[in-house]
C-alpha cells in the first residue's frame, strides 16, 4: 500500500470514527430530550386537569379557563381551572371547577407533580400480579407493558406490573388471557406498596381444556400410528417440537406392540375419551417462561390384527381383536397465549 493509498484508509477511518461518536450523541441527546420534554408536559398543571377531565369525565371537546394560584390550608399551592363543556347525555353546558394541588414529592425527583383535589389521596408502588401473557385492565383501562418490572424472585410464568401512584379507591380489576377465564375482581390499593396477586383465582377456561384435549387425542393418535407402522421420530408432526425423550418413548412403545411374535397389529381405533385437569403450576425463576397444566386422560385403545399359529400343516392367520381401558398423562405448557405439548407419559398397550 503506497502512502496515498495509506492516507486515505486512515482518514477513512478517522471520518468514520466521528461520525459514529456523532451518531451516539444523537440517540443520547433525543433521548434525554424526550425525557425532559415528558417531563416538562407531566409538570404543567393543566394538561393534569384536562386528563382528569378526558379520563374521569370522558369529556374530548371543552373551553378551559385558568385561574389564580392559592395556598391550601396545608400550605400547599392550588392551581384551579375552570372547564366548560357539554356531555354526552345532555344538550345543555355545564361549568365545573377543578383543583390541581402541588405534591411535594417531584417526579424523577425534577419536574412538578400537580394532582386533583379529588385525587389526593394516593397510594404509592402499587404492584398487581398475574400471569405471564395477560392483559390487565383498571376500570377498562388496559395498563401499558411499560409498567411491568423485572424481578428475579419471580416465577418465570408471571409478570408484575408496578404503578408508582394509584388513588385509593375501588377499583374494577380485570385479568384475560388463555389458558384461563375472565377473571374480575374489585380491589382498593389502601396504603403504599399494596400488592394483589391473582395467580391463585384464575381458573381453567372451558376453551382450553378442550384444546388440550383435542391437541393430546391428535398426539396419541400420531404417537400410535408412528408406532404400528415402526417408524422414526422424524415421520411425526410439529405437535411433537417441544416433548422431550420422544425418541425413547417411541422406541419403547413400539417395542411393546411387536412383543408378541405370534401378533401382527394392523389397526389401533382409540375411542372413550375423558380429560382431568390439574391445577395450572409455574416454573422456576429462571427456568423457560410458560404456564403448566398436567392432563390425564382416559381412553379406550382397540387393536385389530392377525394371529399367526403354526401347526403341522403349516401357519394359519386368524383375525384377532382385543379392546383396553388405559390412561395417558400430558404435560402442556402455554406460551404467548398458544398452547404446545411439553411431555406425555404413554402406557404400553400390552
Amino acid at each position: 500500500m503506497d502512502k496515498q493509498q495509506q492516507y486515505k484508509w486512515r482518514k477513512h477511518r478517522k471520518n468514520k470514527r466521528i461520525l459514529t461518536a456523532w451518531l451516539v450523541c444523537a440517540g443520547v441527546l433525543s433521548a434525554a430530550a424526550a425525557f425532559v420534554y415528558q417531563g416538562t408536559y407531566d409538570s404543567n398543571p393543566q394538561k393534569s386537569a384536562e386528563r382528569y377531565i378526558k379520563n374521569e369525565k370522558n369529556i374530548e371537546t371543552y373551553t378551559v379557563q385558568s385561574g389564580e394560584r392559592n395556598l391550601s390550608e396545608e400550605g400547599k399551592i392550588v392551581q384551579t381551572f375552570t372547564f366548560t363543556y357539554t356531555p354526552k347525555d345532555s344538550k345543555d353546558p355545564i361549568t365545573e371547577t377543578v383543583d390541581l394541588i402541588r405534591q411535594d414529592k417531584k417526579r424523577y425527583g425534577m419536574f412538578e407533580r400537580w394532582v386533583c383535589n379529588d385525587h389526593v389521596d394516593e397510594a404509592k408502588n402499587v404492584k398487581i400480579t398475574v400471569p405471564v401473557d395477560s392483559k390487565v385492565m383498571l376500570d377498562q383501562k388496559t395498563l401499558d407493558s411499560s409498567l411491568v418490572i423485572e424481578d428475579e424472585k419471580m416465577t418465570a410464568g408471571a409478570k408484575s406490573y408496578v404503578l408508582p401512584y394509584l388513588e385509593k379507591k375501588e377499583y374494577q380489576l380485570k385479568v384475560t388471557g388463555l389458558p384461563f377465564e375472565i377473571y374480575e375482581t374489585k380491589w382498593k390499593p389502601d396504603q403504599d406498596s399494596s400488592t394483589i396477586d391473582v395467580r391463585g383465582e384464575c381458573k381453567l377456561s372451558e376453551n382450553a381444556k378442550t384444546q388440550m384435549q383435542e391437541l393430546g387425542k391428535q398426539a396419541l393418535k400420531e404417537f400410535f400410528s408412528a408406532a404400528v407402522q415402526k417408524q422414526t421420530v422424524q415421520a411425526l408432526g410439529s405437535t411433537f417440537d417441544k416433548v422431550q425423550d420422544k425418541e425413547t418413548l417411541l422406541k419403547t412403545v413400539t417395542g411393546n406392540l411387536f412383543s408378541d411374535p405370534g401378533l401382527v397389529i394392523k389397526h389401533l381405533e382409540f375411542s372413550g375419551f375423558s380429560s382431568t385437569y390439574g391445577e395450572p403450576y409455574y416454573p422456576e425463576a429462571k427456568d423457560e417462561s410458560y404456564i403448566g397444566i398436567e392432563v390425564k386422560t382416559k381412553y379406550n385403545c382397540k387393536y385389530t390384527g392377525n394371529r399367526i399359529t403354526e401347526g403341522e400343516d403349516g401357519d394359519t392367520e386368524t383375525e384377532e381383536s382385543q379392546s383396553y381401558a388405559k390412561e395417558v398423562k400430558f404435560y402442556f405448557i402455554y406460551q404467548g397465549g398458544k398452547c404446545y405439548l411439553k411431555s406425555m407419559e404413554i402406557p404400553n398397550l400390552f
